[in-house]
């Protein structure tokens, strides 16, 4: 857009001059005999005063092109939780042709049931405006009666989502109705608001797309490892019932032998983890993942019942309540320590007469 003398005082953007942004907003002005755009903040005293009438002029033929805009934007008010909600949520219609002399606008509601316009009221001998939300015959005579209205009046008639603080009609079934305040939302639908509004919907519905994904894969998976367990257990029962020198020889000839370990091989779940035996010499062993915490419940390698006869009170006893010794061989704690109060401590295994250390 080039200078000139038509558009003396017009202030416009970097991109509509095609200048610096850094320098934007942007004035026309008569410099040194050529007209040229100048950044407004750089402008002197003396260029202001020649050209002041024209931007006031420009500045307020934009602002009323913005309200006049502005004016045929819907509403959408959202977020009223009152016994009244069902007639204040949803999409609101801007109606100018209801307007009256000094008032934003009017709008009505769905099937034209209610209206939200603007009531003046008189306060300290000052005329204010007040909006409201209520029935036909009270939008035509201004009276403030109703559902939904702001709660301080202003003295022009401002835009309804420039409004900050709404009060409420609230009364559920029978009781005492009343006002309440609360966090009523109030948006204009212009290009913005539908952009962020498809937005939201696409991102919604990608989120329950990517949900419905996710849980037809765990689906799948939990039944891939239902299978795979259920074939883990037939390999470990037929595992076990195998000698010591039939399962290192399947392991030494096996198509997996690079995923056994052949002197570390758990027989529940057939992985390369460190394993132990329970307390039978027997044992198959398995790791401590399969064996989990409770080391007196029956083995998960040999299935075997885990208790120990203490060779001193002939008792049975869980691994948990004796004593083991590095022979394999156990007390209870109860005899260990008779033996300890009797200051006869146990120096050899009662069993197999092993030195203990």
């Amino acid at each position: 857009m080039e200078a000139c003398s038509n558009r003396k005082g017009q202030i416009a953007t970097a991109q509509e001059v095609g200048l610096s942004e850094e320098n934007s907003p942007y004035v026309c002005v008569h410099l040194r005999g050529n007209w040229k755009w100048q950044p407004v903040k750089s402008i002197s005293g003396n260029t202001f005063k020649a050209i002041q009438g024209q931007m006031y002029k420009y500045i307020h033929n934009c602002l009323h092109l913005k309200i006049r805009a502005e004016k045929q934007y819907d509403i959408m008010i959202s977020e009223c939780a009152t016994s009244s909600k069902d007639g204040i949520n949803g999409r609101w219609n801007a109606s100018p042709n209801l307007i009256k002399e000094g008032e934003f606008n009017t709008y009505s509601g769905e099937r034209n049931l209610r209206y939200l316009y603007c009531a003046k009221k008189r306060i300290n001998n000052v005329m204010k405006y007040e909006w409201w939300i209520g029935v036909e015959v009270n939008m035509n005579a201004r009276k403030g009666w109703g559902f939904l209205r702001q709660k301080t009046a202003t003295t022009n008639s401002i835009a309804p989502w420039q409004v900050n603080r709404w009060l409420c009609w609230n009364k559920p079934g029978d009781q005492t109705g009343e006002w309440l305040e609360h966090p009523i939302k109030v948006e204009k639908i212009d290009k913005e608001w539908e952009i962020n509004e498809a937005i939201k919907t696409k991102t919604e519905k990608l989120v329950k797309q990517t949900q419905e994904t996710i849980d037809s894969c765990n689906a799948v998976m939990n039944s891939a490892n239902e299978i795979a367990n259920k074939h883990k257990e037939v390999s470990r029962e037929l595992f076990n019932k195998l000698t010591k020198e039939e399962r290192f020889a399947i392991v030494d000839t096996s198509k997996f032998r690079a995923i056994f370990k052949k002197d570390d091989l758990c027989s529940c779940c057939f992985s390369d983890s460190k394993t132990t035996k329970c307390i039978h010499q027997d044992c198959t062993r398995a790791c401590a993942k399969c064996r989990g915490d409770n080391e007196d419940s029956d083995c998960c390698a040999c299935g075997k019942k885990q208790v120990l006869e203490c060779p001193i009170c002939q008792i049975e006893f869980a691994p948990s309540f004796m004593k083991i010794f590095g022979c394999k061989h156990a007390v209870c704690w109860k005899c260990n320590s008779l033996a300890h109060e009797a200051k006869r401590p146990l120096k050899k295994c009662p069993l197999c007469r092993i030195p203990l250390a």
